[in-house]
């Protein structure tokens, strides 16, 4: 509980006829953390098996159809597993109905994602062509619109040997119509606005055209491609009295039968990605883990003729382990366990009691212990509630908070959320017990004229508040400063453990002894200078003379948990102006005022109880990395990771 799990070091050495079993038995057992194998004139890196390369080729095309198909795995396992899910028989049905295809081996798995493939092809090949003739026709929709609008037929824009035409769109319709009248060039002008857009419809003679472009060019004129409906209309000179609002008709119908072939196009996606996701999802599981195994000699060692591993296994599991290598290998692998040594990086597996496990999540966002360390999961546990508590300490809010955290923790179901919501449960519970200690509800000391019981008012007892946050800050600091010196007494000695953090203790100590002799007169000065003298050489002996350069730092960090104070009288001032504003409408009562009074109290108190859960959490959190921490911990632990557990 106070430390990580212990590990041993494995070296496994054997012929490389034994190098699958033994892979696929270490990945089965799901124990060993294997340390990479760093190339050497002696002992080369392994070579991939057989089969990774197809494996690897497979594994990639299920993801890509993952994408195609837009399947997340993770989604799909978390619905499967909820019992709504479970109580569906259909599902149920499909599952049963595929399992006994899940894992259909190498070739059969080959031969039904090339099957898969091609049909997903095929219906992105058509869903692009589709796409790509709505888009079209609604283009063609769009330019007919603007023709519609100008009051022009598909006979108007072609089939001229002398008059040229311009459809399209200016920016200055009047300074257009100036320049056509005063270059007095023989025209028809159309005009109309069009979604805020003045489009036009200009007609001028051949011979006018080099000056009709000068004029289109001031007014930045944009013209429209309607080559299409003149060749159209060319080709259909037989029935000369094409109509536009025919071939509106028309367009919009081929539209309409593109759309209801992409939305077919589309439930066609949807059924390939229901008879297929469960069966995709479980192969990519398994063929992850066959990619793992195959890959794997290539974090060993390897010769000629033999493989070499080395990596941590759990204490409690090296011996069994051990047995089934030697059975699955009729006893012919070579297993030697290897002495750890002091600056090894070995992997950590933290194993608190159930009530602590969510405390780690302050580890994996700061650092994980390293192996020689205390793990101080148990101290956050004891340590970051209470001390948010000490802040919020109102029994009104531990009541709104612990009811939220409760509802949050049961609608997220994220691992990470529930962690913390967990841990926040236990720091409303703390609140709701200073809130008694405080005597306060909501802010207030009374309710219907009965003074609330408290040990500490904090409204009207600041200086002993001060003093109980400071002394909450000696015992949390030299608590860390304790475990310091454990951590230092494993690996470095009585003499060093005691010169290195005993002499932090000594210095408090020194200074408390002249505070008596100087500030209460009780016992002679000389007691206090002879133990300061006495922290100070140990301390120089212990750190050397950056422990002389950090002397104030002690201090500070007792005195930073002042906050602890600071934080409480901020939040209880915040609560009294808002019962006080509430207050003053309630005492001339009238519909409005009590409407007036109680959203004051619902918005006052709700802003007041997120400042209260922002604040508290991280001063507490500052309290346990900065001021905590900091008198013992060192971190830079790497995760335990065995083989074998990467997907689960």
């Amino acid at each position: 509980m106070f430390a990580p799990k212990k590990m041993e070091k494995l070296l496994i050495l054997g012929e490389k006829s034994l190098l699958p079993a033994t892979i696929s038995t270490l990945h089965r057992q799901k124990v060993l953390h294997i340390i990479e194998h760093r190339k050497n004139p002696d002992v080369d890196i392994g070579q991939p098996l057989e089969n990774a390369q197809k494996i690897s080729e497979l594994l990639l095309k299920i993801r890509s159809l993952f994408s195609y198909l837009n399947i997340n795995p993770q989604i799909i396992q978390e619905q499967l597993q909820t019992k709504e899910h479970q109580k569906t028989t259909t599902l149920k049905n499909k599952q049963n109905l595929q399992a006994k295809h899940l894992k259909p081996g190498i070739k059969q798995l080959e031969k039904d994602l090339t099957i898969l493939t091609f049909s997903v092809n095929t219906l992105l090949g058509a869903q692009k062509q589709l796409d790509a003739k709505i888009k079209s026709t609604d283009e063609q929709l769009k330019q007919l619109a603007v023709l519609k609008d100008l009051k022009l037929e598909l006979d108007d824009i072609s089939g001229y040997e002398s008059i040229l035409h311009y459809i399209g769109f200016v920016q200055n319709l009047d300074i257009l119509k100036f320049s056509l009248h005063t270059s007095k060039i023989s025209h028809e002008l159309k005009y109309a606005d069009v979604s805020g857009k003045q489009a036009i419809a200009l007609f001028v003679e051949k011979n006018s055209a080099q000056k009709t472009l000068e004029i289109l060019a001031k007014v930045h004129f944009t013209a429209m491609d309607l080559s299409k409906f003149a060749t159209q209309k060319s080709k259909e000179k037989s029935k000369s009295n094409i109509k536009l609002q025919a071939l509106i008709a028309a367009l919009q119908n081929e539209k309409k039968a593109a759309e209801n072939k992409f939305s077919a196009n589309k439930k066609s996606f949807e059924r390939l990605k229901r008879q297929w996701q469960i069966y995709l999802i479980e192969n990519e599981f398994f063929l992850s883990a066959e990619i793992a195994k195959a890959e794997a000699p290539l974090k060993f060692g390897s010769t000629d003729n033999t493989f070499l591993a080395t990596g941590y296994v759990p204490r409690d599991r090296t011996a069994q382990v051990t047995e089934i290598l030697q059975k699955k290998a009729d006893n012919k692998l070579f297993i030697q366990e290897q002495h750890i040594h002091h600056d090894e990086h070995v992997p950590i597996q933290l194993q608190n009691k159930k009530i602590v496990r969510p405390f780690q999540f302050f580890l994996d966002l700061y650092s994980l212990p390293n192996y020689h360390e205390v793990d101080p999961s148990f101290f956050l546990f004891l340590g970051f509630p209470f001390l948010f508590g000490f802040m919020l300490g109102d029994f009104g809010y531990g009541l709104v908070t612990l009811a939220l955290f409760y509802l949050l923790k049961k609608k997220i179901k994220a691992e990470a959320a529930q962690q913390l919501f967990k841990i926040l449960i236990w720091a409303s519970l703390w609140s709701l017990a200073f809130g008694l200690f405080f005597g306060e509800f909501f802010g207030l000391e009374e309710l219907a004229g009965f003074n609330i019981p408290h040990v500490i008012s904090r409204e009207h007892q600041k200086i002993l508040l001060l003093g109980v946050a400071v002394a909450i800050g000696v015992v949390h600091v030299n608590l860390g400063l304790l475990i310091g010196f454990y951590n230092e007494l494993q690996h470095h000695g009585l003499w060093h453990a005691f010169c290195a953090k005993i002499s932090w203790i000594l210095l408090q100590i020194g200074s408390a002894l002249l505070y008596l002799s100087y500030g209460m007169y009780l016992i002679p000065p000389i007691f206090g200078f002879l133990t300061l003298g006495i922290s100070v050489v140990l301390l120089y002996f212990g750190e050397g003379i950056r422990g002389l350069v950090e002397l104030p730092s002690i201090f500070g960090n007792i005195m930073s948990y002042a906050r602890l104070m600071a934080l409480g009288l901020a939040s209880v001032g915040l609560a009294v102006v808002v019962n006080e504003m509430a207050a003053e409408f309630f005492h001339e009562p009238s519909v409005l005022n009590v409407i007036v009074g109680i959203l004051i109290l619902v918005i006052g108190h709700v802003i007041n109880i997120a400042l209260g859960i922002l604040g508290p959490f991280l001063h507490s959190l500052r309290l346990q990395y900065v001021e905590f921490f900091t008198k013992f911990y060192s971190g830079g632990g790497i995760a335990y990771r065995p083989f074998g557990a990467e997907k689960e």
